[in-house]
């Protein structure tokens, strides 16, 4: 065989037109090389030399085929990436459908699983909540097309590179020393997981990935062609439950905005969500029956001893201080997501003084990111009834009313914010998704132009200080804003 074969672009297509058929994999943008790199060490290993009988072993030998595939695929993974997602599910995600099926099994698909770090993440974070317990209430399944990456999350074993940005604490609680430099999962979080081969391109899915409540589906869209990303996000839809959740990377969200799942903003984030009946681009998500939560711990003023000069009256700047100083605190305590001590010192704050507007508006903005919205709503109504101007509270009430699919009180409260500060933006850009629900498009692409104009002079830098909620992330709105436009502009 020749040592250097050179293989043609031309010659190329027969293998690009069958790997897109068989695995959905694209080789626009540059990838061709890669291509013709993984054909000549596949044909030298077979001591081939005719591409026209390689091709043929590929379509009749699938064991062929998956070499290939291993070589095509970059498995790039590290324990907890993008973390943030992870955050989101534990948070609000785990605990809705938990409260809403109280006894059935729960079942998280990692689409794309690669080497493992992915499901034995999301089992590490069950277990430090739930404990054994976890190991009856949720299935955890990895899938991927390459066989022997599926053979290397099996073995769970991993070197020093797939630990990056972890925090300790996980490889000492979760993790066993194995040969030199490398650490094992721990039996406890293997016996959690399943892992199977399975094609994404393919058009019936393993039963293991069927009645799922959550996808990850992350860094797997970049293989596919646009048609084959809306069919492969068809297929893994009709996977999810009713109510269930799709979640991929921040990058490829607005390529799978197709009108198949709903696009739905959780603290901050966008993710895809089912929801029975008909769905539209912009359907936010309905309310669901709230989680339990622990309340928080109210802590009441205990009665100072007497001093020896005692003023007749107390030193109402004193008290001042003291508030304000106690406010800092509760938003130190919210920035740093340590919402249950941020509501214990509000909760202090307001049994000093009913009328600390921005106490009732920080915890109403706590409230709403635990999904505890009747609370919430009761918190933004207390701040209005000692300030009827609070933008905070209208903006927020707005946000209230549209997740529980009370679009016109939505719109009554989202333009009394726009009132309060024209250059409220996330008032503008949910007025620009209820207006396109109620089919008015060009004064939706006028607000999400609008709310695309103030976050790109500058607004984001003020959030935290201006509005709340806090977990509002204005880098991704302002990516929204731009692919809403364009979509409306096409209709």
């Amino acid at each position: 065989m020749n040592a250097n074969p050179e293989i043609s672009d031309i010659q190329l297509e027969p293998f690009k037109a069958l790997l897109l058929e068989i695995c959905g994999f694209s080789f626009d943008s540059g990838r061709g090389q890669s291509l013709h790199t993984a054909l000549i060490n596949r044909m030298a290993y077979r001591r081939m030399d005719s591409l026209m009988d390689y091709i043929a072993l590929l379509k009749r030998n699938p064991d062929e085929m998956h070499s290939l595939v291993e070589l095509l695929t970059v498995n790039e993974t590290y324990f907890f990436r993008e973390s943030e997602y992870l955050s989101l599910m534990m948070k609000r995600l785990v605990p809705e459908i938990m409260n809403d099926s109280p006894n059935a099994q729960i079942k998280i698909v990692s689409a794309g699983c690669s080497t493992g770090e992915e499901p034995y993440s999301i089992a590490m974070l069950l277990n430090d909540i739930l404990g054994s317990e976890s190991m009856q209430r949720f299935n955890i399944v990895g899938v991927d097309i390459d066989g022997s990456v599926i053979s290397k999350a099996i073995k769970g074993i991993y070197g020093k590179y797939s630990f990056r940005g972890m925090d300790h604490i996980y490889l000492e609680r979760y993790f066993e020393e194995a040969e030199a430099g490398t650490f094992r999962v721990k039996k406890q979080i293997m016996n959690q997981v399943t892992f199977q081969t399975a094609n994404l391109r393919s058009s019936i899915y393993p039963a293991v990935m069927q009645n799922s409540d959550i996808i990850f589906y992350r860094n797997v869209s970049i293989y596919f062609p646009a048609q084959v990303q809306e069919e492969i996000f068809a297929r893994l839809a009709d996977c999810l439950n009713t109510g269930g959740y799709l979640i991929v990377s921040a990058t490829e969200t607005m390529h799978h905005d197709l009108g198949i799942l709903a696009l739905v903003e959780m603290n901050g984030l966008f993710v895809y969500r089912k929801l029975p009946g008909t769905l539209s681009r912009d359907r936010r998500h309905h309310r669901r029956k709230e989680p339990e939560a622990v309340r928080p711990l109210i802590t009441k003023n205990t009665r100072q001893p007497e001093q020896l000069k005692k003023p007749e009256k107390p030193d109402k700047h004193f008290e001042k201080i003291n508030i304000k100083s106690l406010f800092d605190d509760a938003l130190e305590h919210a920035q740093a997501e340590r919402p249950d001590l941020a509501l214990s010192v509000l909760d202090k704050i307001i049994s000093q003084d009913q009328g600390f507007v921005n106490a009732h508006a920080l915890r109403a903005s706590l409230l709403i990111d635990a999904h505890r919205l009747d609370e919430a709503q009761s918190a933004c109504n207390e701040a209005l009834k000692h300030d009827l101007l609070c933008l905070s509270a209208c903006l927020m009430l707005g946000i209230i009313a549209h997740q529980t699919g009370k679009n016109e009180a939505g719109l009554k409260h989202f333009r009394k914010a726009v009132y309060l500060d024209s250059l409220c933006w996330p008032a503008h850009f949910y007025l620009a998704g209820i207006t396109h629900l109620m089919g008015e498009n060009k004064r939706a692409i006028a607000g999400y132009q609008t709310a695309l104009e103030i976050l790109s002079n500058g607004a984001i830098s003020e959030l935290g200080t201006k509005y709340f909620p806090l977990t509002f992330n204005a880098q991704q709105f302002l990516v929204v804003c731009r692919h809403k436009i364009g979509i409306l502009k096409k209709t």
